[in-house]
Order: structure tokens, then sequence, then C-alpha cells
């Protein structure tokens, strides 16, 4: 009976908002003691209009329909707890943070960002580095920030290699040589604080995703750019007996070589 009346309701007030015969800020229908308004189903409405693909959709009937049984589906759902769900609020967040970010952006800053890349894919950082794992969302940080700070005061003063064997155990502590390295191979606070470092200087401790780190500047250049590569390879596991794979690598590169 009550789902006949829910019916019959929505084809009266589909009626009603297509004859205008109802206001905007009147009360279009009620769902579990939840109001709804003539204006918040028009917006909807009129946002969503161009995304709906069926065109029998498009009129207000079909769609009045559409809006209550996602209306009645919501509501369920917080009558069953859904929102209160550690995964569904963990999930919410994120979006929530990726849609902050998208309305914050400011024009000045992402000039002066793309300018600092600009400038660090000019040059090269050769570096090593010392990290103690951190979990993101861990809360007890000061053992961590601890040992990184008395790690620092050892990278300054002894042998890396000695220190990697004693330190590295890939697992909780990381000490690595990195090589040479440029804008955007690394995370961005560990790209800043490489490129602000000065060469032979070991960095203040800085947090990344990762955990905490310091890292030491070997030597700053000019970056040399990419090398685009292509190669041939002949296996010597071959089942032809008579082919020689290294004869026949040759003889390639010698063709190869005659054709340039």
């Amino acid at each position: 009976m009550r789902k006949k009346f829910l019916i019959l309701s929505v084809s009266c007030f589909s009626f009603l908002l297509s004859s205008a015969q109802i206001s905007k800020n009147e009360i279009l229908l009620t769902i579990a003691d939840e109001a709804i308004s003539a204006n918040e189903f028009l917006r909807v409405y009129n946002k969503n209009l161009n995304l709906v693909q069926d065109d029998s959709q498009k009129d207000v009937d079909s769609y009045l329909e559409l809006f209550v049984n996602y209306k009645l589906k919501l509501a369920e759902a917080k009558a069953l707890r859904y929102d209160k769900d550690p995964v569904y609020l963990k999930e919410f967040k994120s979006y929530k943070e990726q849609l902050i970010k998208s309305y914050l952006t400011d024009k000045k800053v992402t000039e002066s960002l793309v300018r600092e890349a600009y400038e660090r894919t000019k040059n090269e950082v050769k570096a090593q580095h010392i990290l103690v794992l951190l979990d993101e969302v861990e809360t007890d940080t000061l053992e961590a920030y601890s040992k990184i700070k008395a790690y620092r005061e050892r990278f300054i003063n002894e042998d890396f290699e000695a220190l990697r064997k004693e330190l590295h155990d890939g697992k909780s502590t990381f000490v690595e040589n990195l090589g040479y390295f440029s804008a955007f191979k690394m995370v961005y606070d560990f790209e800043s604080a490489a490129y602000s470092t000065a060469v032979n200087q070991v960095s203040e401790p800085f947090r990344t995703r990762f955990g905490f780190h310091v890292v030491k500047v070997l030597e700053k250049r000019k970056s040399r750019g990419e090398v685009s590569v292509a190669h041939i390879m002949i296996s010597n596991t071959q089942k032809d007996s008579t082919l020689v794979a290294e004869d026949r690598i040759r003889g390639i590169a010698s063709t190869t070589s005659s054709r340039r």
C-alpha cells in the first residue's frame, strides 16, 4: 500500500512540476524523515540531463522515478549504517581530498612549480641516502626520527660502505647509493632536499610518504639528456647446431654498419 502511495505521489508531483503549479522551495516528497525540496530535484535533473544516454529518461516523469529510487537506496544504506563503515570513510576521504585539490589550485603556485621543475631538469644530482621506513598512517614517529638524527651524524663522519653493511636491512632501514637523477625521478620532497643540499653536505632529516630520510649530495652536473637504444639478440641456445650465435650477430653487425 505504501509503495502504491509513493508511486501515486511521484506521478502527482511530476504533473505539478511540469505544469509549474509547485514552487521550487516547496517540499516535493519526504523519504525516511528527510524532506526533499522541488529545488533539489530540479538542480540534480538539470545538472545530469546531458549525461543521461537513454532519451526516455530525460523527461521529468522518468527522471523523477530514478531520483526517488536513488533516495530510497541512500536511505536504506544509512539505515544499515554503511556510511559509518571504515572502508567507506577512507575512500570518501580520498575522493574529498582529490576534489579539494582541483578547487584550490593556485595559478601563481602552479607556474612557480613548473618553472622550478624546468630548471631542475637542466641538472642532475648524484646522491646517497639513509631511510628509516615508516608507515604513512603511523602516529608514533619519535623513535624513527631519533634514529634518523643519529644516523645523520654518522653519515657525516663515517664511511658510507661501512654504514651500509651495518645498517641496511632492506626492511626498516635503507642505506643506498642512488646514482644520478633529475627532476621527476624521486618524490617531490626528496627531490627538493637533494637539489637544495650543497655538494658534500648531508641534509637535515625530512619526511616523505616512505619515512624519514637524510640525503648526502656527492655531485651536481649539467643534465646529459636521454638516449634511445635498440638491440638485436641471437640466443646461444638454438636447436640448430649449425648456427653459431656469435658469428651470426657479427654478420648482422657488419651488414648494419655497411648500410649507414
